[in-house]
C-alpha cells in the first residue's frame, strides 16, 4: 500500500512540474520526442551542424515556399485560463549557396490554445497571430520572442508550433533550438550545457547556464535506468548565482560508489527563492569502466599549446591550451606576489585534442582593473596544477 500511495505522490509531483514549466529549453537533444513533424519528414532532422544549447538542434533543410511545407508542433500541454504566458526560441539560418542571392527564410513561432477536449480551438485560436519575420542575419544564432501572452478564457491545453518558408530559392538550412513556453517570470535558468565524464575514478557532471532568474539552487538525480519518475535525489541543494545574465559554470563529482561497468543516469532540477522546482528534460549518462579496461586512458591528461595570446596585452588576452583527452580545467591568475587576482569557472573539454580558451580582460575578480606588469597564469587540469606561465599586461 505504501508503495501505492507512493508512486500516487510521484506521478502527482511530475505531472505538476510538467504543467508549471510547460516546455523549457527544448534542445531537441533527444530527437522529436514529444514533437510531431509537419510537412516533408524527410526534410526535418535532428542535427548536430549547428546547435545554441546542447549538441543537437532542429533542422528544416530547404525550406519551401509554404509554411506547411516544415515545421513542428508540440504535444498538449496543461495550461490555465487568464494566466500570462512567454513564449520564445532561437533560430539560425544557413545559406547552402552563394551568398549574394541570400533569399529570404520566414519564421513563424506561435501558440495554439485549446479547450479540454484537447482538439476544440479557443478563441483567438492561436497568438500570437503574424504570418511570420524574416530573418536577415544569416550564420548566426537569433531570439525571436512573445512575452506576456494571456491564455483565454476557456483554454485548459496548449501546443506549440514552429514553421519556415522562404520566397525563393529554397536553398537555406533553418536551424531551430532552446524552444521555451511557460507562465510569465517562471523560466528561472537558460540551460546551455549539461554533460557527464568518467573523471579522477568519479562520474563528473558539468552544467552551464546562459542567464538565470531568481536561483537559488539545484538539486542532482541519478538513476540506472533513463527514468526521471524512479531517479533518486543524491545531493543536498548545490547553491545558485541568483539572477545573473552572465553565463556560469557548475561542477559535481559523484563520489559513491558504483557499480563497475553499470550506466548511469542523470539529471538536474533547480529551485527558486520561493521553494518552486524546475525539473529539466536533458540527460546526461556515464558508464562506470572496468578498472582492467584497456580502453580506459592510463596516462595522465597532457595540455599542450598552452599560449596567451596577444601577450603582452592591452586590454584582452586569450589564454588557450589543447587536452588529448577529455578533462576537467580551469585557469587562475596571480601577481607576482603570488595573491590570487581573478579565478574563471572551470569547464569540462568533452573530447580529445578539444582547444580550451579563457579569456581575460586584466580586471580582478571584483571588476576592478589591475595595474601594468607581469603576471602569473597557472593551469589547473582535473583539479592538479598543470603549468604556470608568465604574462604581461601593458596598457
Amino acid at each position: 500500500m505504501k508503495k501505492v500511495i507512493l508512486l500516487i505522490f510521484v506521478i502527482f509531483i511530475v505531472t505538476n512540474l510538467f504543467a508549471s514549466n510547460l516546455i523549457q529549453n527544448y534542445s531537441f537533444e533527444d530527437g522529436f520526442n514529444n514533437w510531431t513533424e509537419i510537412g516533408t519528414e524527410s526534410y526535418i532532422t535532428n542535427s548536430t551542424a549547428q546547435e545554441h544549447t546542447g549538441t543537437h538542434s532542429c533542422r528544416f533543410v530547404n525550406p519551401t515556399a509554404d509554411f506547411s511545407g516544415r515545421g513542428i508542433k508540440s504535444d498538449n500541454v496543461a495550461v490555465t485560463a487568464g494566466n500570462v504566458y512567454d513564449l520564445w526560441g532561437w533560430f539560425y539560418v544557413s545559406k547552402d549557396s552563394d551568398p549574394s542571392s541570400i533569399t529570404d527564410t520566414d519564421i513563424r513561432l506561435r501558440v495554439f490554445w485549446l479547450k479540454s477536449d484537447q482538439s476544440t480551438p479557443c478563441d483567438p485560436a492561436s497568438n500570437p497571430n503574424q504570418l511570420g519575420w524574416s530573418l536577415s542575419s544569416f550564420n548566426a544564432w537569433t531570439k525571436n520572442e512573445f512575452n506576456s501572452i494571456t491564455a483565454p478564457s476557456e483554454a485548459a491545453y496548449a501546443y506549440v508550433l514552429v514553421e519556415c518558408k522562404e520566397t525563393g530559392g529554397d536553398d537555406n538550412d533553418v536551424f531551430i533550438d532552446d524552444i521555451q513556453f511557460g507562465p510569465t517570470g517562471t523560466l528561472p535558468v537558460t540551460l546551455s550545457t549539461f554533460t557527464a565524464q568518467y573523471l579522477n575514478s568519479k562520474p563528473t557532471l558539468y552544467w552551464q547556464t546562459q542567464s538565470e532568474v531568481d536561483n537559488m539552487g539545484w538539486f542532482i538525480y541519478r538513476n540506472t535506468a533513463e527514468d526521471f519518475t524512479t531517479a533518486e535525489k543524491i545531493t543536498g541543494m548545490i547553491e545558485g548565482h541568483g539572477t545573473t545574465t552572465e553565463p556560469q559554470s557548475y561542477i559535481y563529482e559523484d563520489a559513491e560508489e558504483l557499480q563497475i561497468e553499470q550506466t548511469y543516469y542523470y539529471w538536474l532540477e533547480s529551485v527558486d527563492y520561493s521553494g518552486t522546482l524546475h525539473h529539466y528534460d536533458r540527460v546526461a549518462q556515464v558508464t562506470i569502466p572496468h578498472p582492467n579496461d584497456p580502453g580506459q586512458n592510463v596516462t595522465p591528461p597532457i595540455a599542450y599549446d598552452i599560449t596567451a595570446d596577444p601577450n603582452p596585452f592591452s586590454y584582452t588576452t586569450n589564454i588557450s591550451f589543447v587536452m588529448d583527452q577529455p578533462s576537467l580545467v580551469d585557469v587562475a591568475i596571480y601577481n607576482v606576489k603570488g595573491q590570487l587576482v581573478k579565478s574563471f569557472n572551470s569547464v569540462m573539454s568533452s573530447q580529445e585534442n578539444e582547444t580550451v580558451a579563457f579569456s581575460w580582460n586584466g580586471k580582478n575578480d571584483a571588476g576592478k582593473s589591475l595595474s601594468n606588469g607581469v603576471y602569473l597564469y597557472l593551469v589547473k587540469v582535473n583539479g592538479k596544477d598543470y603549468a604556470t606561465k608568465q604574462l604581461i599586461l601593458m596598457k
